[in-house]
C-alpha cells in the first residue's frame, strides 16, 4: 500500500471516529476525551523530540559509530520515559486525574516509538503504516463494537481502547524489530569518551523534532485555552472545526514527504526549489475556490453529519481554512527545504506564531469563544508563513 493511499485511509477512519464519538458522547465528551489525548499526544512528542529520526540518519551516515549512537538513544529512551511520566503527573493534578491508570500508555507508547527507529533504518515505511493504523483503528473498532454490543459507551471506555491499542502496537513492533533492538544496552565506549558526540547527538534532535513539536503545539495550543475560558462542552465543539480543518492539509502534508525525497535526489538543486515555489504558487490559486467551496459544504454538511448540538462548529471550521492554506503552503515548501538540510529555518517563525497564538487567544476567546480561537490560529499560522516565505525566498 502507497504511503498516499495509506494516510487517506488513516484520514478517513479518524474522520469516522470524530462522527462516531461525537454522536455517542456528545459535545462534553467529546471535549473531555479530546483534551486528554490531546495532553496524551504532546506528551509523546515532547519525549520523541526527533531521536528516531536521528538515531536512523547517524546510523545511515556514520555506521562506525554504531554502539555510542545506540547508546545515546537509549540513554534518551529512559530519560523520556522519566520525563513523560513527570508531565502527565503535573496534568493529573488538573483534568485528568480520573483516568491516573492512563500512566501505563507513556511508557509503552514512547518505548514503541523509539524502537520504531529500526523501520525508518531499514526504509520499512509499511511497517511504520502498520505502526500508526494500529493506533488509529483499534480505538474506534473496540469502541464501536461495545456501543454495537449495547454497552454504556463513555470516555472511559474510550480511554480503555485506546490503552490496549498501544499494547497491540508494543506487541507488533516488539515483533518486528526483535533482534535488533534491545532495552537494556549502554556502551561503556559512549560513558568513557563522547561528549562531543553527545552534543552532536542533541544538536541533530533538535534539528529533526523542534519544527514538529512547534507546528503541533501551536494547532493544539487552542485546545487549551478553550477548556480553560469556555469549558469541555465547547472545546467538544471546537475539536469537531480542528478536524474537519485538518482534513484540508492531510494530503498536502504527504505531498511535502514526497518532495522531501524528491529534493534528496536532486541534491539541492536551485532549479527544484524554483519548481516547487511555482508549483504551491499554483495550488494555492487553485486551493482558494475549492476552500470557498468546502465552506458551504461545511455550512450544510455538520449539522447533518455530525447532528444539531454541534451546529456551532460551523463557523470556527470556515475561520480556520485560511490558516490551513498557510500551512499547506508552508508544509511544501518545507519540505524542499529540508532536502536542502534547511530544516531549521522554520524554526524562529513556529517560535513567533506559538507565541502570537497564545497571546491571541487570550485576548479574543473571552469574547468571541471558539470563533476566537479558530481566528488565532488562522492568524498565527498566517504570520509564521510571512516570515518563513520571506527567509525561503532570500535563499
Amino acid at each position: 500500500m502507497s504511503t498516499l493511499v495509506f494516510n487517506v485511509l488513516v484520514m478517513l477512519v479518524l474522520f469516522f471516529q470524530g462522527v462516531f464519538t461525537a454522536k455517542t458522547l456528545g459535545a462534553e465528551g467529546k471535549g473531555e476525551l479530546a483534551y486528554i489525548i490531546n495532553v496524551l499526544n504532546i506528551i509523546f512528542l515532547i519525549c520523541g523530540f526527533g531521536v528516531r529520526q536521528t538515531t536512523s540518519f547517524l546510523l545511515r551516515n556514520r555506521p562506525k559509530l554504531k554502539s555510542e549512537i545506540w547508546s545515546a538513544h537509549y540513554c534518551f529512551l529512559y530519560f523520556s520515559i522519566f520525563l513523560g511520566l513527570i508531565i502527565f503527573w503535573i496534568f493529573s493534578f488538573f483534568k485528568i486525574d480520573s483516568y491516573y491508570w492512563l500512566g501505563v500508555v507513556i511508557p509503552i507508547s514512547i518505548y514503541t516509538n523509539f524502537k520504531t527507529s529500526v523501520f525508518l533504518l531499514d526504509n520499512n515505511i509499511n511497517g511504520i503504516n502498520l505502526s500508526k493504523f494500529i493506533i488509529s483503528v483499534i480505538p474506534f473498532s473496540i469502541f464501536a463494537t461495545l456501543f454495537i454490543f449495547g454497552f454504556d459507551v463513555s470516555v472511559s471506555y474510550y480511554l480503555i481502547s485506546y490503552t490496549f491499542s498501544h499494547i497491540f502496537n508494543l506487541i507488533y513492533v516488539t515483533y518486528c524489530t526483535e533482534p535488533n533492538y534491545y532495552l537494556f544496552k549502554v556502551s561503556d565506549n559512549l560513558r568513557a569518551k563522547n561528549t562531543v558526540f553527545f552534543k552532536a547527538f542533541i544538536r541533530h534532535c533538535f534539528l529533526f523534532g523542534m519544527p514538529l513539536v512547534l507546528f503541533t503545539l501551536n494547532f493544539k495550543l487552542d485546545y487549551f485555552f478553550v477548556e480553560y475560558f469556555l469549558g469541555p462542552s465547547l472545546l467538544g465543539i471546537y475539536s469537531v472545526s480542528t478536524s474537519l480543518a485538518e482534513l484540508t492539509w492531510a494530503i498536502p502534508t504527504v505531498l511535502s514527504f514526497v518532495i522531501f525525497s524528491e529534493g534528496l535526489s536532486k541534491k539541492g538543486s536551485h532549479a527544484f526549489k524554483i519548481e516547487i515555489e511555482q508549483k504551491a504558487k499554483l495550488l494555492s490559486l487553485v486551493l482558494v475556490p475549492a476552500f470557498i467551496l468546502y465552506s458551504f459544504i461545511l455550512w450544510k454538511a455538520i449539522p447533518l453529519i455530525y447532528g444539531d448540538e454541534f451546529t456551532l462548529s460551523v463557523l470556527p471550521s470556515i475561520f480556520l481554512l485560511p490558516g490551513a492554506l498557510c500551512i499547506i503552503i508552508f508544509n511544501i515548501l518545507h519540505g524542499e527545504a529540508s532536502s536542502r538540510g534547511r530544516s531549521g529555518d522554520c524554526i524562529l517563525p513556529l517560535i513567533f506564531g506559538l507565541i502570537l497564538n497564545a497571546i491571541f487567544n487570550m485576548i479574543l476567546i473571552p469574547y468571541l469563544g471558539v470563533i476566537g480561537a479558530s481566528v488565532s490560529s488562522s492568524l498565527s499560522y498566517f504570520f509564521s508563513f510571512i516570515l518563513y516565505y520571506r527567509r525561503y525566498r532570500k535563499e
